[in-house]
């Protein structure tokens, strides 16, 4: 019978012993006493702007190790002349490259049921990446947050401020509420136990010991830099204002697919009770049968089967007022081209209704889905509010998890159905308008409503764009003036 050895390699990489049956080898190997540097950075998805296609860049690659000398044999076990890459005699070994092209395997996996026993059974060697639920949940709240799928894409791309992890010994014995307020280049957004387990927006009142790892938004890993608790804002007496009662919405649904589904449901979790869905689509790409027995919690569910006519969507958008209009491709019934097409035809005569007079349909928020990224810039010229465009937020995900497989677990808190998540709020939410104010003061007072602020959005830097105007992580020392229309970007619950 094989026996199997699990050890570790001074950089943290796995070492597997496999002896035979009648190996005179010990239980016990020796550990890798070599003082080794961290593992060089994988390769990195970049985006090609002329192709429009993601291609993957090992750059680290150039420094591995190339035909060392003969008598420093990486292979052979380690001796006090030879320091090698195996600790101990042998019969069998296995043992992580150092460096590889790419790092944990990544698989693309919508069904959760499969993905954690994928997970699981590996070993986390594959990590499971579920890009259906997070267009799902960002198409679902960007409905009803303007400019929350400008906040999540500046959040993957890896042209802006991004995630990282830094280990603080100034933060031991400190709670995650005095965290907030230590950095004046990055926004803290939770941290890392010594146990590895990630917290995003934990209680404020947790404690950080020296083994803990802070979680933070910045320019660069070196912006990371404590400069001190704010003490003259951190001890301000703030109170949280009560959250106004939620009224009950109705939305309407134009397209249907696999995500629709998904979609409902995610809203479903948060739309106040009362709340209504009217989901009208083509009966050339989908089946009235499929509609009819849709049923998603507390929210009133109808449906419309259309020939696509420009009357009957006349009918379906002034039927009654809509909070928000979401336009779905119909990714299931035909190609993704089509589907595009269908959806910027749709969104036109959605803003020709809301421009013409005595037929009833009242202008809303319009969001819509582009399942091509190519086609982005096509069809903001038929000015949806916001675009979620789907492959573009599949492909950032799976980079920015391929780069730093330390950011799965933060993706899935931020972009589960529980948890933390990203929200766009109401400045006067927090403060009044109209007063200048610094932004650590807006970040305390996020604080005091068990919030991480991590950014807001400016009206005025957005003139007619609801979908820009987003600044992740300003100085804590800029100063603006609130105005009607302006938002805070948190990280809190729903």
């Amino acid at each position: 019978m094989i026996k199997k050895i699990h050890a570790k390699l001074a950089d943290g990489r796995d070492l597997f012993y496999f002896d035979d049956s009648s190996s005179k080898l010990g239980a016990e190997r020796k550990s890798d006493t070599r003082e080794l540097d961290p593992r060089p950075a994988v390769a990195q998805m970049r985006l090609d702007s002329l192709t429009g296609d993601w291609i993957s860049v090992a750059a680290a690659r150039h420094n591995r190790a190339f035909l060392p000398p003969a008598h420093q044999c990486p292979l052979c076990p380690t001796t006090a002349e030879n320091l090698s890459e195996l600790p101990d005699n042998f019969d069998v070994a296995v043992f992580e490259n150092k460096s590889p092209s790419f790092g944990p395997t990544l698989a693309e996996v919508d069904d959760p049921n499969t993905a954690e026993p994928l997970e699981t059974a590996t070993e986390g060697r594959v990590i499971s990446v579920r890009s259906h639920d997070v267009i799902a949940r960002v198409t679902a709240q960007a409905s009803r947050q303007p400019g929350l799928a400008a906040v999540v894409l500046d959040l993957l791309d890896f042209a802006g401020d991004e995630i990282y992890f830094a280990s603080v010994p100034a933060l031991a014995g400190k709670t995650y509420a005095d965290a907030i307020l230590a950095f004046n280049t990055a926004s803290i957004i939770g941290f890392v136990d010594e146990k590895g387990v990630t917290h995003l927006n934990p209680k404020q009142g947790t404690k950080l010991t020296a083994g803990s790892k802070i979680i933070a938004i910045a320019e660069d890993d070196d912006k990371v830099v404590y400069t001190g608790v704010r003490e003259d804002i951190a001890n301000k007496k703030i109170t949280a204002k009560k959250a106004p009662a939620a009224k009950a919405e109705n939305l309407l649904v134009i397209g249907w697919s696999s995500m629709g589904r998904s979609v409902v449901a995610e809203l479903a979790e948060f739309l106040p009770k009362g709340s209504s869905v009217h989901i009208v689509a083509q009966s050339k790409f989908v089946d009235a049968a499929e509609l009819a027995d849709l049923k998603f919690g507390d929210v009133k569910v109808t449906h419309a089967s259309v020939s696509g006519d420009i009357d009957e969507l006349i009918a379906a958008a002034s039927a009654k007022k809509y909070d928000e209009v979401i336009i779905l491709g119909y990714r299931n019934a035909i190609s993704e081209t089509e589907a595009d097409a269908q959806t910027m035809l749709t969104m036109l005569q959605m803003n020709q209704l809301f421009a013409a007079d005595g037929n009833g349909v009242e202008p809303t928020r319009l969001v819509a889905e582009i399942l091509d990224s190519r086609k982005a810039e096509l069809a903001r010229v038929a000015a949806a509010d916001d675009l979620v465009v789907s492959d573009n937020l599949a492909a950032l995900l799976i980079a920015q998890v391929s780069e730093n497989p330390a950011l799965a677990p933060v993706f899935d808190d931020l972009f589960d159905a529980e948890g933390a998540s990203i929200n766009v709020r109401s400045i006067e939410h927090y403060v009044p308008l109209g007063k200048e104010i610094e932004y650590a003061e807006l970040v305390a007072i996020a604080r005091a409503h068990g919030e991480s602020a991590i950014g807001y959005r400016l009206l005025a830097n957005a003139p007619g764009d609801p979908a820009s105007g987003v600044q992740l992580n300003p100085a804590k020392t800029t100063v603006f003036k609130p105005v009607a229309g302006d938002a805070l970007v948190v990280i809190s619950g729903l």
